[in-house]
């Protein structure tokens, strides 16, 4: 009989949660299988009963039970797990002058470290449904390296929509910059308008390839960037979400976040903000233009539908949040 070494790789054995090695394995009646304790506080935590990987509903919920084979697979890789890791490997030559792509530190074993920090980027930034695809393909590093030439030579021309725009926000007549005067237009009625929030989005979408832009915040308080499926709900006050189709961040009462709840931590205030999408391989990345660094990326995204760059500006707070958002010249990288 085939053992777990050689039938299976070690993210088979990863429960796509917690991202560690499956404690009491169940499968649910989708086939996916989860540890017994994961699979039951997603569901107590929820008012559905959803497979975290393929999001299917399940009514009533379930009474779960141990899958055997594979909590025999998984007793017999972690057995071969501890019996490789009492075997001393040799050291190969130039490994330890390696740099992690995520945490950026000299490493020894190079790979088992980019791997331990590529596990703990996973569990802090992706949904349990993206994880172990992101542990299993190591192109999640490539949106968390420095912003490059070779993004900047996707760079597109955008202006903003005034039929998209919120009726107290003003469009300058180039098209390149939004302001709120925090006092309501009366304006045409267009399906594309937004007419709850101050958002806009601009004319040009994009439905395949890569593309790139940078986007001027300086001198605002509170504002959001990022990109969004066409079909976003426009007429009511939806909540900012992947699920809603918002991929963005942000800036409010001085916290920097992404639309799913995660805090980030620039390395200083943002002025510029370049956006970059790939949109076959479902990533969205943000960078800090001044500094050529990364702020936060979506991966493991599925587009299937229109995405246009998307802004919004918090409300005029007594000229504290005046400044215009704008869309700014890429550098030339020829």
């Amino acid at each position: 009989m085939a053992t777990a070494s050689s039938l299976l790789s070690e993210e088979k054995f990863l429960c796509s949660v917690c991202l560690d090695v499956f404690t009491e394995p169940v499968s649910t009646p989708c086939g996916h299988s989860f540890c017994r304790a994961c699979i039951q506080k997603c569901w107590d935590n929820s008012d559905d009963c959803k497979c975290p990987l393929c999001n299917r509903t399940f009514s009533p919920r379930p009474e779960l039970q141990v899958n055997t084979v594979v909590s025999e697979l998984t007793a017999e890789f972690k057995a071969l797990v501890q019996v490789k890791a009492s075997t001393p490997e040799p050291q190969l030559p130039g490994t330890a002058d390696v740099l992690c792509d995520i945490c950026s530190e000299m490493k020894e074993h190079a790979v088992k470290s980019c791997l331990t920090c590529l596990a703990s980027f996973c569990k802090v930034h992706l949904e349990p449904h993206q994880r172990v695809a992101g542990l299993k393909s190591h192109t999640l590093l490539d949106p968390v390296k420095n912003l490059d030439d070779r993004m900047r030579d996707h760079a597109v021309d955008l202006t903003f929509d005034p039929e998209t725009a919120y009726c107290t926000l003003v469009i300058s007549q180039d098209g390149k910059q939004v302001t709120d005067t925090d006092t309501e237009q009366e304006l045409p009625y267009s399906p594309k308008r937004f007419e709850q929030c101050k958002e806009v989005l601009t004319k040009e979408g994009f439905t395949t390839g890569k593309f790139y832009y940078e986007v001027q915040v300086k001198d605002n308080t509170d504002w959001i960037v990022g990109v969004v499926r066409e079909p976003v709900n426009r007429k009511e006050d939806t909540p900012l979400s992947v699920k809603n189709g918002y991929w963005i961040i942000g800036l409010d009462d001085g916290i920097y976040s992404a639309n799913i709840g995660v805090e980030l931590t620039p390395k200083e205030k943002l002025d510029n903000v370049g956006i970059f999408v790939d949109y076959n391989k479902g990533v969205v990345s943000f960078y800090d233009v001044k500094s050529k660094s990364h702020i936060y990326s979506f991966t493991g995204c599925h587009f299937t539908e229109k995405l246009y760059p998307y802004f919004y500006t918090h409300m005029n707070r007594d000229g504290t949040n005046s400044a215009p958002i704008i869309i700014t010249p890429v550098p030339q990288t020829h």
